[in-house]
């Protein structure tokens, strides 16, 4: 092979070379060019998806925050028509912090407020919490509203006597406050309010009533239906009276009695007690705090030692109901009812020197609602007072629904 030959071979043999690793750099340039559009848009994706794990566990956060929030209004809208034992009679349920529905780390916020000069208008403020795993916080959100809460089933008397059939109020007898009577009436004693009756007036008092009306308006007399306090309902729950063996309520039973009706607040918070059929005697000197319920009649008698018989009812329930008629058996006796009395009628029994006094309101629901109370030295007083002439109607078993009047978040 000559040396011109040898030449031209390394030269074809360069050039085949060259183009092989020019291709190889194209080949490296393409895999390069791909890889960094892969990454650049690899990138651009996660940059773009980076926040929907956070943006998602807030929405979660936020509905749970909500889901917490409208359950404080529901659970305030509950408890103020059935408020929890803890809440005292005649006042409402006022809201609580901390307040858990679940076992997670979320709570509720409830603050509740009755609108003033609005009775039975509320506004609740609920905040509900939600929490992380790690127990930050995740969502907060607080809801207003104002809801109207139905009146609990009452019976109001306005009256301090309300008699459901003919009436004579004697000499000894003072009336403090407002009279109606189903019926023909005449009165004697002193008086002081206005006086109506369905039938006519006969007006003997030395006193100057207010106002006057005879064939007034018939009015609904409350009933002395002694059947529904055994088992009486209120606030929407089931409660059971204490249960009096005894025919005589004298100082120390009245003492023991006392302390068992402390003792059953939960199972009777209106410390009502029921005796059997048939009368009750209570002595002087005797003390009741709680509502007397009595299937018969109730008979005010002399005990071991003088004093007067005293009854002070829960706030929100009557003081006496009996099926009968109340009687004074003797002479000298005191008599002291601090609420509501529902009876057929009272019998003094022409008995002197007693002194007998209701502050609240007194119905009667026959004709001559009260008699023989002529004795000597005799004072039988009836004041009405507005907080002690109503009480919880527990016959009621449903109510009405709550009312949600505005709501804002």
């Amino acid at each position: 092979m000559t040396d011109r030959s040898a030449q031209l071979r390394h030269r074809h043999c360069g050039e085949i070379r060259r183009r092989r690793f020019t291709r190889r750099g194209y080949i490296l340039v393409v895999v390069l060019g791909i890889a960094v559009v892969s990454l650049s848009t690899g990138i651009a994706y996660m940059e773009a998806h980076s926040s929907v794990m956070p943006e998602a566990l807030n929405r979660v956060g936020g509905a749970r925050a909500r889901y917490l929030a409208e359950s404080g209004i529901e659970l305030a809208s509950h408890y103020l028509g059935y408020p929890p034992d803890a809440v005292p009679l005649g006042d409402y349920w006022r809201g609580g912090n901390g307040l858990r529905i679940d076992g997670s780390a979320d709570f509720i916020n409830v603050a509740v407020a009755e609108e003033a000069g609005m009775p039975g208008i509320y506004v609740v403020d609920s905040v509900g919490v939600a929490h992380d795993i790690d127990d930050a916080v995740r969502g907060k959100l607080n809801v207003r509203a104002r809801i109207m809460i139905p009146p609990k089933p009452i019976v109001r008397i306005p009256y301090a006597v309300q008699a459901g059939g003919n009436l004579t109020t004697e000499a000894p007898v003072t009336i403090n406050g407002d009279l109606h009577v189903e019926g023909d009436l005449e009165v004697i004693g002193l008086f002081s309010g206005n006086v109506t009756a369905t039938g006519t007036i006969k007006w003997s008092s030395p006193s100057v009533p207010d106002s006057l009306t005879e064939n007034a308006p018939s009015v609904p007399t409350p009933l002395n239906d002694v059947t529904v306090y055994p088992t009486y309902i209120f606030n929407g729950m089931e409660y059971t009276a204490h249960s009096f063996i005894l025919s005589t309520l004298d100082e120390t039973q009245a003492g023991i009695l006392n302390s068992a009706l402390d003792s059953e607040l939960d199972t009777n918070p209106g410390r009502v007690v029921v005796t059997p059929t048939g009368d009750l005697f209570m002595a002087s000197n005797a003390e009741l705090r709680g509502t007397l319920v009595v299937d018969g009649r109730l008979k005010f008698v002399p005990g071991a030692l003088p004093g007067p018989s005293r009854i002070t009812p829960q706030s929100g329930f009557p003081a006496v109901v009996t099926r009968q008629q109340i009687e004074v058996m003797d002479h000298n006796l005191s008599v002291d009812i601090v609420g509501s009395v529902v009876c057929q009628k009272i019998d003094f029994h022409g008995k002197d020197n007693l002194s007998f006094i209701i502050r609240g309101a007194l119905v009667t629901t026959i004709t001559d609602g009260l008699k023989n109370a002529s004795g000597v030295g005799t004072s039988v007083t009836f004041d009405w007072d507005t907080d002690r002439s109503w009480y919880y109607d527990v016959s009621v078993q449903t109510r009405p629904p709550v009312t949600v009047l505005e709501w804002t978040d």
